[in-house]
Formats: structure tokens, C-alpha cells, sequence
């Protein structure tokens, strides 16, 4: 294995670790499922959880 295909796997597993902190720091479930939404005008990557999302659209609909 190359030097260029560790550093590949070093950066998903620090990937993996970022995202598993930011799992833990709100406090989402691990079995929440995300979406990923590029934005390529401000060269970011926007993360949704499209549970929490579910999870609000069902609260409110209760409520009415």
C-alpha cells in the first residue's frame, strides 16, 4: 500500500471521527439517517437530519 492510500484511509477515519462528534455533540442518534446537501456557491456541505425533521413535521401535525 502507498503512502497516498494511507493517507486516504487516515482522512475517513478522521472523517468518521468528526462526524461521530458531532453525532454526540447534538445529540443525535446513531441511527438517525442524514442527508448531505453540497453547496457549491459557498463551498460547503450542509448536514441534515432528516429524522429530527420527520420527528418535527409529526409534532406539528399532532398539535393541529
Amino acid at each position: 500500500m502507498s503512502l497516498e492510500d494511507h493517507e486516504h484511509i487516515n482522512d475517513l477515519w478522521e472523517d468518521m471521527d468528526r462526524l461521530n462528534s458531532l453525532y454526540e455533540e447534538l445529540m443525535w442518534d446513531h441511527m438517525d439517517v442524514l442527508e448531505f446537501v453540497p453547496d457549491y456557491k459557498n463551498d460547503r456541505i450542509i448536514i441534515k437530519n432528516k429524522s429530527r425533521e420527520m420527528d418535527r413535521m409529526e409534532n406539528e401535525l399532532e398539535s393541529n
